[in-house]
């Protein structure tokens, strides 16, 4: 795996993160 490809692989791990949080923080305020 390409460094390029592996810092790719890396930001979208945590923008993934970041939507579930996100939600999770929507779900949260809605209560």
């Amino acid at each position: 795996m390409t460094p390029e490809a592996a810092m790719g692989l890396f930001w979208l791990t945590v923008a993934v993160l970041g939507c579930c949080a996100c939600i999770a923080a929507n779900h949260l305020v809605r209560r």
